[in-house]
Formats: structure tokens, C-alpha cells, sequence
């Protein structure tokens, strides 16, 4: 994701160290992709600073791991 002028010059800088998604959907994803790569629970957070998404291990467990399925699966089945 590339920023603006604008947005790189109001974004702290713990933004531009993390990869950011657009969507809780999108987070979601790569969640689950991160999960079935390495096996490691991660959870998304909204960033207050950048208003996307970012990934954490901070306090992941497998109830984060449950719920990005239940947003995945949502979304499936609307399309």
C-alpha cells in the first residue's frame, strides 16, 4: 500500500513498518493465509492513526483465528 504526501506526513511512523489492508476483509484473509503458513494465531486491529488494518501476535488465539473465518465465510456467501 503506498501513502499520499498528505498521509505520510500525518502517519506516525509504527504505520509505514507494517503492512496495511483496507478492509477488515482483507485482514481476515491474510490472517487465515498466515495461520495455514506458519501456524501462528494473529489477530487484526483498526489503526487509529492510518484507519486501515494491521496484523498482530499481540494477544492472538485461536477465537481470532475463528472469527476472521466467520468474516470470510460472510462474505462468500452475499457475493
Amino acid at each position: 500500500m503506498s501513502y499520499s504526501f498528505h498521509q505520510r506526513w500525518t502517519l506516525q511512523k509504527g504505520c509505514f513498518d507494517k503492512n496495511r489492508y483496507d478492509s477488515v476483509e482483507e485482514a481476515s484473509n491474510e490472517l487465515v493465509r498466515g495461520f495455514n503458513r506458519s501456524g501462528e494465531f494473529l489477530r487484526h486491529y483498526r489503526c487509529p492513526n492510518c484507519h486501515g488494518y494491521h496484523l498482530t501476535k499481540k494477544d492472538a488465539d485461536q477465537k481470532h483465528l475463528d472469527r476472521a473465518k466467520k468474516i470470510i465465510f460472510r462474505i462468500k456467501n452475499k457475493a
